[in-house]
């Protein structure tokens, strides 16, 4: 045999060998992905690699990611950063601008997320919520804080003589033109029309006789009205009514918030305030109304207070974040997290992933055993024909 055939096929056959064995180690890491089995005998390395040790690989890349990797201390020296920072306050900035100029409102946005019966039953959770925050809230204040206690002068700034005046005065004008209109309305109109039969029916003897034999009712009601007016427009009942108002403020003064909401409620202080903020205001229809409004008519306004503000939250974010970076890592359990997903990751898709990454490596590797393999040939060719010329 031509010895330079010889060595080529040597050369040749050794590298097929070595780049098919390399392959199919590279192969076998993914492949296959079951067990196989032959009359119930199941086949050696079956399944691969990654496969068979699926559940191991993720315990272990929990354990690398929590210790070493992704850690709390590693995340404090990250929100210290002050490029994270800046990352921070630009993106609440630009949150801030987007968010208050807005046309349509938070209904019509949840509306799209949600979708129309889940939007429903959010806003009726949304203002149950609502309502049990603020009256927690609102009771913790009021027992805990002591403000069953405080008095109405407390709360109102600039309480003063001078201030009670002007709330009278004020009181005075709106009691008068309230009342008037009042009686301007239909209803006001039949309330007159039944104390003016009410007083003519019980009148008795002559004035009553005399009432409906030269008074109709259409121009003893008109009489009345006008009576009233000129009463309402009277500077002495104007005077009563700001002496009255003035003696209740001055009461008012010095009544404590429990007493307060005793005589409005005709129950315990307690009681009566939380009747006061849970049952008397209308939360759903608060929530309804607040929701239906353009997120630019509900912030536009406030927005250059917004900006102002974001530095501040920033702030306060990240010093919150890195005060709460270990109980955050507690809570969110990165072991349990990594392995559960590697677990759950499909097989194919890891696969995809790591011969995107290193495909150029692995087929190195194989054109490496090739090399290897035809490098090994070669020497034996040369070695086996060396040996049968020194035998000659």
């Amino acid at each position: 045999m031509d010895p330079v055939f010889y060595i080529a096929a040597n050369v040749a056959i050794a590298a097929l060998v070595g780049g098919i064995t390399n392959h199919l180690a590279i192969k076998m890491l993914f492949h296959p992905r079951k067990p196989l089995y032959l009359a119930g005998l199941r086949f050696p390395f079956t399944p691969g690699l990654i496969p068979k040790r699926k559940e191991e690989i993720g315990r272990s890349l929990g354990t690398v990611v929590a210790d070493y990797l992704v850690t709390s201390h590693g995340l404090v020296n990250l929100l210290g950063k002050p490029e994270f920072r800046n990352q921070v306050e630009n993106k609440l900035i630009g949150w801030t601008e987007e968010w208050t100029s807005r046309e349509d409102s938070p209904e019509s946005i949840l509306r799209q997320w949600l979708g129309e019966i889940q939007w429903e039953e959010f806003r009726s959770r949304l203002a149950e919520g609502v309502k049990g925050a603020a009256v927690t809230g609102a009771l913790w204040l009021w027992r805990e804080k002591g403000i069953s206690e405080t008095t109405v002068a407390r709360w109102i700034p600039n309480w003063s003589e001078s201030f009670k005046e002007r709330t009278a005065e004020r009181s005075v004008v709106w009691i008068v033109e309230e009342i008037k209109n009042q009686l301007r309305t239909q209803q006001g109109d039949r309330m007159l029309r039944n104390l003016t039969t009410h007083f003519m029916e019980n009148a008795g003897g002559l004035l009553g006789t005399l009432a409906g034999l030269f008074l109709d009712e259409d121009k003893l009601n008109q009489k009345v009205k006008v009576a009233l007016f000129d009463s309402l427009d009277s500077p002495a009942l104007r005077r009563g009514l700001n002496r009255m108002i003035l003696n209740m403020l001055d009461k008012l003064e010095t009544m404590p918030l429990s007493e307060i909401v005793e005589k409005l409620t005709d129950k315990p202080a307690d009681e009566g305030f939380r009747q006061l903020i849970g049952e008397n205001i209308q939360w759903e229809r608060w929530i309804r109304r607040i929701t239906s409004e353009r997120l630019c008519d509900l912030f536009g306004a406030h927005r250059d207070w917004l900006l102002q503000k974001v530095p501040g939250a920033t702030s306060l974010l990240i010093s919150a974040a890195q005060s709460n970076a270990e109980r955050i890592f507690s809570a969110i359990q990165l072991t349990s997290l990594v392995e559960e997903q590697v677990r759950q990751f499909p097989v194919e898709r890891l696969e995809q992933i790591i011969l995107s990454v290193t495909g150029k490596e692995f087929r190195a590797i194989t054109w490496l055993g090739a090399l290897l393999g035809g490098l090994i040939g070669l020497i034996q060719a040369l070695m086996l024909q060396w040996y049968m010329h020194a035998g000659l």
